[in-house]
């Protein structure tokens, strides 16, 4: 990755170009003594190198992170592209920070006529690139979420139209017609009440 590429760039250019270390030879004792500056700022900024490395290192971290946590759990199932456009906005939110924070240390210095300036303003460059690619990268992948949305949308609303046409809805219990002529005895028997047993002499009688 592009951004990946410019984050170690700007530690290279730090450590070989900004920070510079001196060494003194002390006449007292024979000791040495090691002096260190930054140039990527004024002197009134002089952690501004570890800055720049602490920028740089913590986006090439996290991105090993993201990256490994994807390989883990398979695109982290199925939400790796919601996963990649949060961590992309926080990168772009970083970034941009960072570049306005060294772009503003390194006019100073420029200012004040330090030398190594193509050497700061190589190092802002770079910082711009690096929060342009991940808001690009945002951009991207929210797009892509809002298109797989609507295909997800799509497809679904197909198997519905599919499952109806082939498999038409089953009729609810208590919905099916009666037997014609037999609205209410059982079927085979004819409608009205049933006859009751012959009870006493008289119902025998009348019966026989």
């Amino acid at each position: 990755m592009l951004q990946l590429a410019c984050a170690v760039a700007i530690i290279c250019v730090v450590r070989e170009q900004l920070a510079i270390f001196t060494s003194v030879s002390t006449t007292v004792g024979g000791g040495i003594f090691v002096d260190y500056y930054c140039l990527a700022a004024t002197p009134a900024w002089q952690g501004t190198c570890e800055y720049a490395y602490a920028l740089a290192s913590t986006s090439i971290f996290f991105c090993f992170i993201l990256s490994l946590m994807q390989c883990l759990t398979m695109d982290c199932c199925g939400m790796g592209r919601v996963l990649e456009a949060v961590f992309d906005g926080l990168m772009a939110m970083w970034w941009t920070a960072g570049t306005v924070t060294l772009a503003v240390r390194a006019h100073e210095a420029n200012g004040l006529g330090l030398r190594k300036e193509a050497a700061r303003n190589a190092v802002v460059a770079l910082s711009a690139i690096s929060a342009f690619m991940f808001w690009a990268l945002l951009v991207t992948n929210a797009v892509l979420i809002k298109r797989l949305g609507k295909a997800y949308k799509a497809t679904r609303l197909q198997m519905q139209q599919h499952t109806t046409a082939h498999y038409p809805p089953a009729i609810p219990l208590g919905t099916y017609p009666q037997p014609q002529g037999h609205p209410t005895g059982p079927v085979g028997a004819p409608a009205g009440p049933s006859p009751t047993p012959a009870t006493g002499k008289k119902d025998v009688e009348n019966a026989l």
